[in-house]
């Protein structure tokens, strides 16, 4: 499967998971045939908007940061990411991500099934 930027759809989501501010997200792949990757998109966060705390089950998440500086929690433990650093979590953790910096910041999300 081969996906063009023209194909690709744009959304606004406000206060994802109880997190603060509208993320503005170009959504990859739509549903994949298998149903494998559920959601697959570029975030994109202003100084101070988030994704709030959240569990995964069944599925899983990686983030993986592409620009800016983010603060995580990861599981209960917080931490910092930044550009090319990722985070996986697995079925029965929980995460969340804040743009900690002063410039936008942007990351890719994959849902895994």
């Amino acid at each position: 499967m081969i996906r063009r930027k023209a194909e690709m759809s744009t959304e606004t989501r406000e206060n994802i998971r109880g997190g603060r501010g509208s993320l503005h997200c170009v959504n990859l792949m739509e549903r994949n045939p298998e149903g494998k990757v559920p959601y697959c998109a570029l975030m994109n966060f202003k100084p101070g908007e988030s994704i709030g705390l959240h569990p995964h089950g069944p599925d899983a998440e990686i983030y993986y940061v592409l620009k800016g500086r983010f603060h995580v929690n990861d599981n209960g433990t917080d931490s910092h990411l930044e550009e090319g650093d990722l985070m996986y979590t697995s079925n029965g953790e929980q995460h969340c991500i804040e743009n900690c910096g002063t410039e936008p910041a942007q990351l890719m999300a994959i849902v895994i099934a």
